[in-house]
C-alpha cells in the first residue's frame, strides 16, 4: 500500500471518530449544539479525505469527475457545519451572515452535483500522471476552469471575517482562552489547506494537497479543547450540584418564601418557607398564580409578569385570597448571555403584621385629625370672643384715642400694606404690629422681631439678610437671615431710624421688590415678606438731618400708625393698673389684690415719660415692697416722679429743640466766620452736609447780618 494511501486512511480515521465521539457527547447533553456541528465538520473533513485516494487513482475521466464530485460534496458539509459550529461555539449575534453563508455554501453543493464537470472544471480535456518525490504515481485533471468556482471563494473569504469577528467578540467578553484557541485553529491551520488547494486548482502548485493534514489539525486542536470543556464543565456542575444543595439548605430555613419561575410562570423550583406558606400543594410544575390564589389568569399587576416584561425588579404588597394575608413581593429577572429574561425569581415576605399596624395607626391618625379640627374650631370661637371682648387680648384701654388706633389696625391687618408704628418709648409699638400680624391672613406664619438698634453696625447686613459659608471672619457656616425665615409671614423692623446708610439702601430694594442677596453670595433670593416698621423718632427731621434716606422713609410711610402716649390717656391707667397687678403678684408669689383710690390717683398725676412699660415697672417695685394685701405706693414715688402743676408751668417755659439747635449752629457758624463748606467749615464741625445744613438754616431762619 502506497504512503499517500496510508497517510489518507490514517487522516481520515481519525477524523471521522473525533466527529463520532463529540456526536456521543452532544447525544448525552443535547443542549450542547457545538459538539454536534464540531462532529459533522470533523465526519465530512474524515470522508473528503478518505475520497481522495479514490480521486487520484481514476483511470478514466469520468470516474475522476465522480470521485471528485463525491469529495466537493462532503466539503461542502464541513464548511457548513463548521460555520455553525463558530455560530454555536461563541454565541454569536450575526445570525443573518450565518444563513447567509450557510445559503452560498448549499448554493456551491447543488451545482456541484448537478454540472457535468462539478463546480471546479467547465470542461476536463484529460489527466495526466504525476510521480511524486517517493515514487508513487497519482493522476490530475488538466482542462478549463468554472467561473462558478468564484462562488466558494468569495463565501471563504466571508467566513474569514465572520470568524475573526466572532473570535474578537469572545475575547471582549472574557473568554480569552477560547477565542485565542479558535482563532489559531482557524486561521493558521485552514488558511494553510485553502490557499494549497487554490494554487493545486491553479497548476502553481504539486499535489498532494495540504487540506487533510490541515483539518486534522484542526480537529484535533478544537477537539481537545471541547473534550477539555466538557471536562471542566462535568467538574463544575458536580460542584454546582453540591453548592446547590448547600443553598437550599440555606434558603430552606429562611422565614421568607422563595419561588422560581421560568418564562411562562410555571414553578420550576420553590424553598421550604414557600411550602410551608402554602401546604396545601406542591407548587412545582404549576402556574405560580394557580397553586397561590387557585387563579386562571395572572392578578392584576403581577410584578413576575412585569419582570419578565421590561426586564427590570418590581416590588408590590398584595393581600392572598386564599389564607388571608398580606405578602411583600419582589420579583427579580434572570436573564441568559444575550439578555433575555429566562426565569424570575420572586420572594414573599408575611407582613401582616406590619399591615395591621398600620391600619391601627391609620385609624388614631384620622382620629387625630377629627380631634384637631375640632380644637381648631374651638380656637377659632374663642379667639373670636376674647376679641370681642377686649378688641385685642394684650392692647388694654378704652381710651379714645387707644380706640382709634385699634380701628387702623383693623383697617390695615387684612392687607399686605407696609406699616410705620410711630410713638414714644414704652408706649406699646411692638404690641400693635404684634395686634397687625395676628388679625392679619399671615397669622399662621412666623412673626419676626428685629431691634435695629441692638444690632451692631459690622453684623447688621448679615443678620437681615443671611451670609455665606466664609463671607467674613467667623462665618463658620452659611446662615439665613430675618428676611428668609419671616418668608410668607411679617418682619418687625423695631428702632427703624437706627439702621446704618449702606443697610437703608439694601432695605429699600427689598421692599420695592422682594429680593436681595447674602453677604459673600451673588445669588439673588426672592421672599414675600411683610414689614411693619417702629421708630420713637421723628423720620422727618431724620431724612432733613441726612439721617434717613427720603426714598426709604416714603416707602415705608405708605400707613403710618401713631401710638398715643400714656399721658395722653390716662384713663386707661385704672385699666392697666387692674390688668398688671394680679399678674405682676402672682408671678412674684404675692397676693396683693385690693388698690386703694389715693394710690390710682397718685398714678393718674404722673406724666409716665417711660409710658406703659414705666407703668409696669412702678407697680412691680410697688408690689415688691409692700407687706400685705392692699398695694402702697413707695414713700419716694411723689419725690421722684410726680410732677404738680406748677412743675408742669416750669416745663413749659423751657427752651424747645428748634430754638437750642437755631442757637448752637448760629454760635458755631460765628466761630468759623460763616464758612459752610470747606475743611474747618460749619457743616465739617456739625457732621452734615452743605446741602442739608443750608436747609436747616434756611428752615431756622438764620441769616448773615452784615455789619455797617
Amino acid at each position: 500500500m502506497s504512503p499517500l494511501l496510508i497517510a489518507d486512511i490514517a487522516v481520515g480515521s481519525i477524523c471521522v471518530a473525533v466527529g463520532f465521539l463529540h456526536l456521543a457527547v452532544f447525544l448525552r447533553r443535547r443542549d450542547l449544539k457545538a459538539h454536534l456541528f464540531f462532529a459533522l465538520m470533523a465526519v465530512g473533513a474524515g470522508v473528503s479525505v478518505l475520497t481522495d485516494p479514490w480521486m487520484i487513482t481514476a483511470e478514466t475521466v469520468p470516474s475522476f469527475v465522480s470521485a471528485l464530485k463525491f469529495r466537493i460534496t462532503f466539503e461542502a458539509i464541513l464548511w457548513i457545519a463548521l460555520i455553525w459550529f463558530i455560530d454555536a461555539y461563541t454565541r454569536t449575534a450575526r445570525r443573518s451572515l450565518v444563513w447567509v453563508l450557510t445559503a452560498a455554501y448549499a448554493l456551491a453543493l447543488l451545482l456541484n452535483l448537478f454540472l457535468p464537470f462539478g463546480i471546479l472544471f467547465s470542461q476536463i480535456s484529460h489527466l495526466h500522471s504525476l510521480t511524486l518525490a517517493w515514487g508513487e504515481k497519482i493522476v490530475s485533471a488538466y482542462g478549463s476552469l468554472s467561473l462558478w468556482r468564484f462562488l466558494p471563494d468569495a463565501a471563504f473569504i466571508c467566513l474569514l471575517f465572520f470568524a475573526g469577528e466572532s473570535c474578537y467578540r469572545l475575547y471582549r467578553e472574557g473568554h480569552q482562552r477560547r477565542a485565542l484557541g479558535l482563532g489559531i485553529s482557524l486561521f493558521l491551520f485552514l488558511g494553510v489547506g485553502y490557499v494549497d488547494g487554490i494554487l493545486m486548482d491553479l497548476g502553481i502548485a504539486n499535489p498532494p494537497s495540504l487540506i487533510g493534514i490541515t483539518f486534522l489539525a484542526l480537529v484535533l486542536v478544537m477537539g481537545g479543547q471541547l473534550t477539555d470543556e466538557v471536562v471542566r464543565a462535568s467538574a463544575l456542575t458536580r460542584k454546582v450540584a453540591v453548592e446547590r444543595e448547600r443553598m437550599d439548605i440555606i434558603l430552606s430555613a429562611l422565614n421568607t418564601g422563595l419561588a422560581l419561575m421560568d418564562a411562562e410562570l410555571n414553578v420550576v423550583w420553590v424553598n421550604e418557607g414557600t411550602r410551608k406558606a402554602f401546604p396545601w400543594d406542591d407548587p412545582v410544575g404549576k402556574k405560580c398564580y394557580a397553586f397561590a390564589e387557585n387563579l386562571k389568569e395572572p392578578c392584576e399587576g403581577c410584578g413576575g409578569l412585569q419582570a419578565i416584561a421590561d426586564g427590570e425588579i418590581h416590588e408590590t404588597e398584595r393581600l392572598n385570597s386564599t389564607n388571608n394575608r398580606w405578602y411583600h413581593i419582589v420579583s427579580v429577572p434572570i436573564k441568559d448571555h444575550k439578555g433575555q429574561v429566562t426565569h424570575v425569581l420572586e420572594s414573599s415576605t408575611d407582613i401582616s403584621d406590619r399591615k395591621r399596624t398600620e391600619e391601627a395607626r391609620d385609624q388614631a391618625m384620622r382620629e387625630l385629625e377629627t380631634l384637631k379640627v375640632r380644637l381648631e374650631e374651638e380656637n377659632i370661637y374663642l379667639k373670636s370672643e376674647i376679641e370681642e371682648d377686649l378688641g385685642f387680648s394684650k392692647i388694654i384701654g378704652k381710651s379714645n384715642a387707644l380706640l382709634y388706633v385699634l380701628g387702623r389696625i383693623k383697617q390695615v391687618a387684612e392687607t399686605d400694606a407696609i406699616v410705620l408704628v410711630q410713638g414714644e418709648t414704652g408706649t406699646g409699638k411692638e404690641l400693635v404690629s404684634r395686634a397687625i400680624h395676628q388679625t392679619s391672613l399671615r397669622s399662621s406664619k412666623p412673626f419676626v422681631k428685629v431691634n435695629c438698634a441692638a444690632l451692631p453696625a459690622n453684623l447688621v447686613e448679615s443678620e437681615l439678610f443671611g451670609h455665606e459659608k466664609g463671607a467674613f471672619t467667623g462665618a463658620t457656616q452659611m446662615r439665613k437671615g430675618r428676611f428668609e425665615v419671616a418668608d410668607k409671614g411679617t418682619l418687625f423692623l423695631d428702632e427703624i431710624s437706627e439702621l446704618p446708610a449702606g443697610t437703608q439702601a439694601k432695605l429699600l430694594r427689598v421692599v420695592q421688590e422682594g429680593q436681595f442677596e447674602r453677604v459673600g453670595s451673588s445669588r439673588t433670593i426672592t421672599v414675600d415678606v411683610r414689614i411693619i416698621a417702629a421708630t420713637n423718632r421723628d423720620l422727618e427731621e431724620d431724612v432733613a438731618a441726612g439721617r434717613f434716606r427720603a426714598d426709604l422713609y416714603y416707602r415705608l410711610n405708605v400707613y403710618p400708625i401713631t401710638v398715643p402716649p400714656l399721658r395722653n390717656r390716662p384713663c386707661d391707667i385704672p385699666l392697666l393698673v387692674a390688668f398688671f397687678v394680679p399678674r405682676i403678684s402672682s408671678d412674684l408669689g404675692k397676693h396683693v389684690n385690693q388698690i386703694p383710690p389715693s394710690v390710682l390717683e397718685a398714678l393718674l398725676k404722673y406724666d409716665w415719660p417711660g409710658n406703659v412699660r414705666e407703668l409696669r415697672n412702678v407697680l412691680e417695685r410697688t408690689i415688691i415692697t409692700t407687706p400685705d394685701q392692699v398695694l402702697r405706693l413707695p414713700d419716694d414715688f411723689n419725690r421722684a416722679g410726680t410732677k404738680i402743676p406748677e412743675e408742669r408751668a416750669q416745663a413749659a417755659k423751657l427752651e424747645n429743640l428748634d430754638e437750642m439747635t437755631r442757637r448752637y449752629i448760629l454760635r458755631v457758624l460765628e466761630s468759623v466766620q460763616w464758612q459752610i463748606e470747606g475743611p474747618g467749615g460749619a457743616s465739617e464741625i456739625l457732621k452734615l452736609k452743605p446741602s442739608t445744613l443750608r436747609s436747616r438754616m434756611q428752615r431756622l431762619e438764620i441769616q448773615r447780618i452784615k455789619k455797617g
